[in-house]
């Protein structure tokens, strides 16, 4: 089997791999907000930096249920980088009644 260029990539590593080459480009356009590769890299951190300070590592699971906008991307990116894994929900995805 041929394995791809992103075989081992994770959206963390590509999106900071975009910032660090083109950081000021927009990487979100969404209901007048605009935010760069280098601001959504910089709120990723800031969030994954908060989940270390609660305890949050390696192994642990983050459950996430935020809507479909700018807030949802940059919380959803960064736990798998910290060796914890993520699993974003959406209304899309939400068991029904």
């Amino acid at each position: 089997m041929t394995v791809g260029p992103f075989a081992d990539a994770t959206a963390y590593g590509m999106l900071a791999a975009v910032a660090a080459r083109d950081g000021e480009r927009e990487a979100i356009v969404f209901d007048g907000q605009r935010l760069t590769f280098s601001a959504l890299l910089a709120r990723i951190d800031t969030f994954a930096a908060g989940l270390a300070a609660l305890g949050l590592g390696k192994g642990d699971a983050l459950g996430i249920w935020l809507p479909n906008r700018p807030l949802g991307t940059s919380r959803s990116t960064r736990p798998p980088a910290s060796g914890s894994w993520s699993s974003p929900s959406t209304r899309a995805t939400a068991p029904t009644s």
